[in-house]
């Protein structure tokens, strides 16, 4: 599972912030469902695992016949084969919302935005996110603070893009959010601020850091120099997501850093194991803002809302065909 409450101060831990809680002190873990609460065991946490952190449950002990959660994850492996119905989609947690945390006026991260009743709820939970901040959610199970489990719910149900998600108070279908970053600047049609995604280039040199910014080179450009003898194919006018450094922490900035390496480090152990799918690719997903005139290949991130996934996309309405 990708995140745990903690035992003794009942906050939502997600899975990445394992990382940082790990110099501070680990706590005991359960179940985050109320009806399940079996105890799950904190993994690959520490800074030399090469996997992304994750809970587990002790060997032997299976969540419970009424867990919400557990249910969630068997969904979404039937969200790949055929579209979910109605009924399923009611009772299933999946984001609606995206809820980026804020400071209140005593610096406490919170969720700030006004609820309408149809999403409010009796219970609330403060979750400690990957950047070390923390955010107080009304609905835990439709609101999120993190992109990752929209992005998740939207590679693995293809048949059901077209249920809304809420950013920044504007609400459209998730297919309509996401945008792939693959065709040439001219055809793109990149605008606004959308749930963009695009291949990572796998070249050492993806990353380019200075004292200001993090820049993130993506494997589509606007077109191919042909290899010669004397060297080989090169990019021209590569796609780029550009981070401002002083506008996220340095937890963030780390954890961003782990996910494109994550991703990375995927796709070469299936190249290592001879499990190598074509359609298969280590793709960045991110929150942001489209390239303006100024600098028209520069894609500018959004509050650090980036994840990564090595992963096959489908198309919307679930053809078979992949992406």
């Amino acid at each position: 599972m990708n995140e745990a409450r903690d035992v003794k101060t009942g906050e939502l831990i997600e899975a990445e912030s394992l990382k940082y809680i790990y110099e501070e002190g680990l706590s005991e873990y359960e179940c985050i469902d109320d009806s399940c609460k079996i105890k799950l065991i904190p993994s690959s946490y520490k800074p030399s695992n090469k996997n992304r952190p994750y809970f587990k449950s002790t060997k032997g002990v299976g969540h419970s016949d009424t867990c919400m959660f557990s249910e969630y994850l068997r969904m979404l492996e039937k969200g790949r084969k055929r579209e979910l119905t109605a009924v399923e989609l009611e009772d299933m947690p999946f984001p609606t919302k995206f809820e980026k945390a804020k400071k209140n006026e005593g610096g406490t991260i919170t969720n700030t935005s006004d609820l309408g009743d149809d999403e409010q709820l009796s219970v609330s939970s403060t979750r400690r996110m990957a950047s070390g901040e923390f955010v107080e959610t009304i609905n835990k199970s439709k609101v999120v603070a993190s992109i990752s489990s929209i992005v998740d719910f939207y590679i693995k149900c293809p048949f059901n893009r077209d249920v809304e998600l809420e950013i920044e108070g504007k609400k459209q279908e998730y297919k309509y959010w996401f945008k792939r970053i693959e065709k040439p600047l001219s055809i793109g049609k990149y605008n606004g601020k959308k749930l963009f995604f695009g291949r990572l280039h796998m070249s050492e040199k993806n990353m380019v850091e200075t004292s200001e910014k993090l820049e993130i080179t993506l494997y589509e450009c606007e077109n191919w120099e042909r290899k010669t003898r004397i060297r080989p194919s090169k990019q021209v006018n590569p796609f780029v997501v550009v981070i401002d450094k002083a506008a996220i922490s340095k937890n963030k900035l780390s954890r961003i850093k782990s996910e494109l390496n994550y991703a990375i480090e995927d796709k070469k152990i299936a190249f290592k194991n001879k499990d190598v799918d074509k359609k298969r690719h280590a793709f960045v997903f991110f929150y942001g803002e489209a390239p303006v005139k100024g600098t028209p290949y520069k894609f500018k991130l959004i509050d650090g809302a980036l994840v990564a996934r090595y992963a096959q996309i489908y198309p919307t309405e679930g053809k078979k065909t992949a992406m």
